[in-house]
């Protein structure tokens, strides 16, 4: 008897980054279909004007990450919740199981890591052009912007992969089978 710990390969992760793609792409469009009231995006809204602020006023602290990361968090979620599907939110869950895979796995390295504040700003970016896709009801664009959008994650790996002291220092990093 015992239990064994499951390992990830670098590939395992960028599969599942890319899986997390397609489903918050499905979720995105499904939000653009389904929006019943454009209140409806207030949450999205928020978090991200919010998560604009934050990463213009380049003055990083523990307290700024901490607000990045809930901050992003709801952002997720409320697309999630505008999609109005248990099933899809089920799969994004598993497919965000897997270390590094869900949309903050990263932000902790990007707090060691200054060179990569451009991903904080080009998520914020995403986010805005997301949030503006489903309001102006343009599903397919809505899709891509959020599949590329999870594509951060997969650049913030590649750094990771490339600085391996730095990766040390994450969770779930023992995990991982390079």
């Amino acid at each position: 008897r015992g239990f064994i710990v499951q390992s990830f390969s670098s590939q395992d992760i960028y599969d599942a980054i890319d899986l997390r793609g397609l489903l918050e792409g499905a979720a995105a469009r499904m939000a653009t279909e389904r929006l019943q009231d454009i209140r409806e995006l207030e949450p999205m809204q928020t978090a991200s004007r919010e998560i604009v602020e934050l990463v213009r006023s380049r003055k990083w602290t523990i307290a700024a990450f901490s607000r990045y990361i809930d901050l992003n968090a709801k952002f997720h979620s409320a697309l999630l919740d505008l999609s109005h599907s248990r099933m899809l939110r089920r799969a994004i869950e598993q497919a965000c199981s897997l270390p590094f895979a869900s949309p903050s796995a990263f932000v902790n390295r990007q707090l060691l890591s200054p060179e990569l504040h451009e991903l904080y700003v080009l998520s914020a970016d995403q986010h805005c052009r997301i949030v503006d896709a489903i309001a102006n009801r343009e599903g397919m664009r809505a899709e891509i912007l959020a599949r590329e959008h999870a594509r951060v994650a997969r650049r913030n790996l590649e750094d990771a992969l490339q600085k391996r002291e730095r990766l040390q220092n994450l969770a779930g990093a023992k995990l991982l089978h390079l």
